[in-house]
């Protein structure tokens, strides 16, 4: 049995263990809370404004203990509002506008603030809210809250803004602002954004941001990216701005609500003016309904996506310069007007559906993608016109059921014909002799022209057709237009007798069809005195004498007087030697490469 001092003994060691722990937690706990210690709170509480309502003083000794204020969470402000039921919004929520002045720029509360981040979230300001040229340095974060009069902070200087969850009832202006890190409007909604001219180091955010007026970004600079991701806008511009980043909007609405085009308005685009931007990155607008959308002259350094987008107003994508790939997959578009743009990847219109896509005087350094595997052409909606006058590609990635009605090729120049999906065998210089008379006439009416031809015919040769690139070399000589008169009367002679030269053969049988008819003329009976007066034993042989040139098998042939024969023969065989030397001559210059 243990003895009672071996018990008291055992009893205080134990005890002196407890507290030792209990004196570690407790200190542990005490420096971990030296921000909110009882002697900081009363300071805060010191410095705090008589007149301030219970509301202010509450949110002012949360900021000055760096904890958040939110009002949602404190559960003695009302319940948590809804953001579009005014009546919801309890009066113990509201904030004055001297309030957050007095937080931001009065003594002595900045220099308890300062380099802190002051977050409101759930307050209602029914004032407006001057900060108009406010050098900030805090953070200022004004989440869920409620503005019912305008809020103007133009040309303020801050290092990180937040409006997240915010509604506004104004226009919120930002013009000229510079905020060096990221400006986040997620989920906030507000007639309008003037953030025109402003300089943002980190990230414009706003994602399911709604607005039924103008986000204006004009000659804004974003060191970050732009980001617009399931935003419900009537008008977005970054019209000449500069990001670093990329620009994305997948899953937005931009110019449309309500299934349909916004209602018309002389001042505002509906949809998305990216004129002039500059992009380090990609700008990826994917499965995003517009109204229209603008790029023209744009700068754009990464991939610029379109897919699964659908338009309702043109795309205006004119002189820009799109470093990678511009690709219009499984999209809906009514004009894609890409005319004097400078792609230097591949452009590609696998699935989608088009009306006119204009590629006038463009280059595409890589594809133009119609297919992809010979699969997925695009559907040309009406009587779809794909423009590709004075266009340069690198290759045609197609399937023969991948061009629309009209295409107009005047100036059209590829170096390959077969794209880097074409499956072997179905590229453009596989296909039969109808196929390019089809397609080389798919014009519509502006005028024949040879150079698609021309270029046509340099692809098949190239691949091993050149019976076929002949055909299509004729085709176009019979196309050109020779003029009247003697040129007409030559090139008409040089096409049907030795196919302008790429058919020299056929003057074998136009031979064989001259010899015969001078063999039937000097047989006829009226010619029966010229043969016995000038012993013509064989009219096969007179014929050839005659009619082929420097062909002499009998002197007394070529010595015959023709005088002696009728009228009519003498005509015929005239005419049949003259188409003789003719034949003879367009030969010679088939054969010598010389052009008629």
């Amino acid at each position: 049995m243990i003895s009672r001092r071996w018990q008291r003994v055992a009893a205080s060691r134990v005890a002196g263990a407890v507290a030792v722990a209990v004196l570690v937690t407790l200190s542990t706990a005490v420096a971990g809370s030296a921000q909110s210690s009882p002697a900081q709170s009363a300071t805060c509480a010191g410095l705090a404004i008589p007149g301030w309502t219970a509301q202010e003083q509450w949110v002012w000794s949360q900021v000055c203990n760096q904890q958040s204020a939110d009002l949602d969470q404190a559960g003695t402000f009302g319940p948590k509002p809804t953001p579009d039921d005014q009546a919801s919004w309890s009066p113990q929520r509201r904030l004055r506008a001297g309030f957050l002045r007095s937080l931001i720029l009065d003594e002595p509360f900045t220099s308890r603030l300062a380099n802190r981040s002051i977050r409101i979230v759930g307050a209602w300001f029914d004032e407006p809210v001057d900060l108009a040229q406010a050098a900030i340095p805090q953070t200022l974060l004004l989440e869920k809250s409620r503005f019912d009069r305008a809020l103007d902070l133009g040309g303020i200087r801050i290092p990180t803004l937040s409006f997240e969850g915010s509604v506004l009832a104004e226009e919120l202006n930002l013009n000229s602002a510079a905020v060096s890190g990221p400006l986040i409007l997620r989920h906030a909604r507000v007639p309008g954004v003037n953030l025109i001219s402003a300089t943002v180091g980190g990230n414009v955010e706003l994602d399911h941001l709604a607005s039924d007026g103008r986000v204006a970004m004009g000659g804004t600079r974003v060191g970050g990216s732009v980001f617009l991701r399931d935003a419900k806008l009537r008008n977005f511009g970054l019209v000449a701005g500069q990001v670093t980043g990329s620009v994305e909007s997948d899953g937005a609405t931009i110019g449309v609500e309500h299934g349909g085009v916004v209602a018309a308005d002389e001042l505002l685009l509906k949809g998305i003016d990216l004129d002039g931007v500059r992009v380090g990155g990609a700008v990826l607008l994917r499965s995003t309904i517009f109204g229209e959308a603008r790029l023209v002259g744009a700068d754009v350094s990464g991939r610029v996506d379109f897919s699964r987008s659908t338009f309702n107003g043109p795309l205006h994508l004119e002189g820009g310069r799109y470093a990678r790939s511009v690709f219009l997959v499984d999209g809906t578009f009514q004009q894609v007007l890409l005319a004097g743009a400078a792609i230097e990847g591949t452009l590609s219109v696998t699935g989608a559906t088009v009306s006119e896509l204009n590629l006038r005087n463009a280059t595409v350094g890589k594809d133009l993608r119609l297919a992809r595997d010979g699969k997925d052409p695009p559907l040309w909606a009406g009587n779809g016109v794909l423009d590709l006058r004075s266009t340069s590609v690198g290759a045609i990635d197609d399937a023969d059921k991948a061009w629309p009605r009209t295409v107009r090729l005047a100036g059209f120049t590829y170096q390959q014909p077969r794209g880097s999906t074409t499956p072997a065998g179905q590229d453009l210089a596989s296909r039969s002799l109808d196929w390019y008379r089809d397609w080389l006439g798919r014009g519509d009416g502006a005028g024949f022209a040879g150079q698609p031809h021309l270029a046509l015919e340099e692809a098949l040769r190239k691949a091993g057709r050149p019976l076929v690139a002949d055909d299509i070399a004729m085709d176009r000589r019979g196309k050109e237009p020779p003029g009247w008169g003697l040129p007409w009367v030559v090139n008409f002679l040089y096409g049907w007798s030795i196919g302008y030269g790429y058919r020299p053969e056929w003057a074998v049988g136009w031979t064989i069809l001259l010899l015969l008819a001078g063999s039937l003329v000097v047989r006829r009976k009226r010619e029966s005195d010229f043969r016995a007066s000038q012993k013509i034993w064989s009219p096969e042989l007179f014929s050839i004498d005659h009619i082929v040139p420097l062909v002499k098998f009998s002197k007394v042939n070529a010595d015959a007087d023709w005088a002696v024969m009728s009228p009519f023969g003498r005509r015929a065989f005239y005419f049949l030697k003259a188409s003789g030397y003719v034949l003879a001559a367009f030969l010679l210059a088939a054969l010598a490469k010389v052009t008629v």
